[in-house]
């Protein structure tokens, strides 16, 4: 055994002899000694906390928490850096902890081990097994041209509210190919750890930008866009629509829908999706984007083969 210097106090660390096989203070991937933090105070620990919980923080910083090991390779693989990485202490009993830990010494960044009890009291949820700090990525600082898409089709997501239905809907987009989103002011954050997860990772991989209502009419004036507005009080189902392209489809929160004031300032087509039961009179709205995404879709392959 070793002794070493501990602030002022002398301390006795094991040798390899006497360590077990799985132990996290010493393994043959790890050369050195490595602290385990236990303390809630710390600052790695209280930033985790921080940035989890506040938006105005994350902007503010340029920063933003991925607490699933499964996303954090998804981000890596769209170029977000990592800043730091924060490692539960038994890291070394799940090998896909093990490899992003041998990701994080090839890459040279800094990573951290915290005790088990105290990654557990600060994890979001039974699925959270990393806490790895990104730094910003830049989507697009300016509305997208829609002459450059492939897929010629942008949603507008008008004040949604709830992080799940953030993240399902930028699931669907990406699934269906399309590849920018613009929210207004008043949506929910996409970096929200919630949207985050139920994107499956499209938050990384969908441009999206926030845009002011007035800056939003203005970009489809000036593209002289086709804009459709999705709403159950519509009599057009989105099976009949004659869908022209490019175009901006509107999508609003469950209940107050898509505001009138979209109306008011440019030439909007309500669309609706057929409900046939007799209890419910509208779709989820993370669903009914799904639908009318994949109707788009299939309308504009269409088109692609009617014109060769």
């Amino acid at each position: 055994c070793c002794i070493v210097e501990w602030g002022k106090k002398p301390v006795r660390l094991p040798c390899r002899q006497h360590l077990k096989p799985h132990s996290y203070l010493f393994s043959n991937s790890y050369p050195v000694y490595m602290n385990v933090i236990t303390s809630p105070r710390n600052e790695k620990v209280k930033l985790v906390k921080i940035l989890l919980n506040r938006r105005r923080e994350r902007y503010r910083r340029r920063e933003f928490v991925i607490p699933f090991s499964g996303l954090f390779w998804k981000a890596i693989s769209f170029g977000i850096e990592v800043k730091w990485l924060l490692l539960p202490e038994r890291f070394d009993m799940d090998e896909k902890l093990l490899d992003i830990k041998r990701f994080c010494e090839d890459k040279g960044i800094q990573h951290y081990l915290v005790k088990q009890s105290l990654f557990d009291s600060i994890k979001p949820g039974d699925a959270a097994d990393i806490f790895a700090c990104m730094r910003f990525w830049s989507t697009f600082t300016s509305l997208p041209d829609p002459s450059k898409l492939k897929f010629p089709v942008i949603p507008v997501l008008d004040k949604i509210e709830k992080p799940g239905n953030m993240g399902a809907i930028l699931r669907n987009a990406d699934a269906a190919g399309i590849s920018s989103c613009i929210l207004t002011e008043g949506c929910v954050d996409p970096l929200n750890i919630q949207a985050i997860w139920n994107s499956k990772g499209a938050v990384f991989g969908v441009d999206w930008a926030v845009a002011s209502f007035r800056d939003v009419i203005s970009w489809m004036k000036q593209y002289r866009l086709q804009c459709y507005v999705a709403t159950p009080k519509s009599h057009r189902s989105v099976y009949e629509c004659d869908w022209q392209f490019p175009c901006v489809i509107i999508l609003g929160r469950e209940h107050e829908g898509v505001s009138k004031e979209w109306a008011k300032a440019y030439a909007v087509e309500e669309v609706a999706i057929p409900i046939y039961g007799r209890v419910v009179d509208s779709h989820n709205v993370a669903v009914a984007a799904g639908i009318i995404f994949y109707e788009l879709r299939r309308s504009w392959d269409l088109k692609l083969k009617s014109t060769g």
